[in-house]
């Protein structure tokens, strides 16, 4: 995943020089990174972009211009992301930011980049996030609304199950993604048999998982940002394996459950009884 990241960064560092105020005449371009720092989501941002950097510098900038970031913690809240885009923007003077992934501080943040006129290529992908029509943030992960389509035609359509739960982080992200789903399904006559919530720093899913096990359903869907969603989903495989697991690209589990791109498509397989099926956008190497 990192190499695939820096392709896709170098590309954006170089539309942010075009487009962020000043930057021509500036001998460095200073970024603002913002990400949940001790999460595997924020820590391949981090990874993905010190390898952009370190190409584009290596190879002479981009029409002279060399790059520099400076990374800050939001811990995927609000009023810490905030304080952190306060500080890229008015102390350290950024000329564009990157991130954040969580919706909560993208939107917590907007009116910041608006008014200081900051470019923000943002990973956030609450369709609050597009509502909000800001010209100063562009977005490039897809649309909750998309992912909660996709999965609801796979689920429905191609595994035909009609008795679905939906897991949920009590977030941003998690409430959106509940939302979004709960409405496709209905388009095709399917109301879910239980929606329940986890908050951000859990780490015993027991008590959801029981109740997911004992509404009868079939398939879970999952929208949940935790550093690492192996912990959810190991105790899921002891608690519920006869449920199959549905999620999109959202959080960084673990290796030890992860196949190649090319299976990604098919149920992953981690013991003779769970199941789990990944988005094709799903990719952590």
């Amino acid at each position: 995943m990192k190499r695939v990241t820096s392709i896709v960064i170098l590309a954006l560092l170089a539309a942010m020089i075009s487009m962020a105020p000043g930057a021509a005449a500036a001998a460095v371009f200073k970024i603002g990174g913002l990400a949940s720092l001790q999460s595997g989501y924020g820590q391949s941002m981090v990874s993905g972009a010190a390898l952009a950097i370190e190409e584009i510098n290596a190879a002479g900038g981009v029409n002279g211009i060399k790059f520099e970031i400076d990374w800050q913690d939001t811990e995927a809240n609000a009023s810490i992301g905030r304080t952190a885009a306060q500080k890229l923007i008015y102390g350290s003077k950024v000329d564009a930011i990157l991130g954040c992934h969580a919706s909560t501080v993208v939107l917590a943040i907007e009116s910041l980049v608006k008014s200081a006129n900051v470019l923000e290529v943002a990973m956030g992908s609450a369709t609050a996030v597009t509502d909000l029509g800001n010209p100063w943030i562009v977005r490039v992960r897809e649309p909750d609304e998309l992912t909660a389509s996709v999965l609801a035609n796979y689920i429905v359509d191609v595994k035909k199950y009609d008795k679905i739960a939906i897991f949920y982080m009590s977030e941003q992200y998690g409430v959106g993604g509940k939302d979004n789903m709960t409405a496709i399904l209905k388009t095709k006559g399917i109301t879910p048999v239980i929606s329940v919530a986890h908050n951000p720093k859990d780490k015993d899913f027991s008590s959801q998982l029981l109740n997911i096990k004992k509404s009868g359903a079939k398939a879970m869907v999952i929208f949940s940002g935790l550093p690492d969603l192996g912990i959810l989903v190991k105790q899921a495989r002891q608690l519920c394996p006869e449920v199959e697991i549905f999620m999109s690209s959202v959080g960084r589990p673990s290796r030890s459950w992860m196949l190649p791109a090319p299976q990604l498509m098919a149920p992953l397989r981690l013991s003779h009884s769970l199941r789990i099926t990944l988005m094709p956008w799903f990719r952590t190497s």
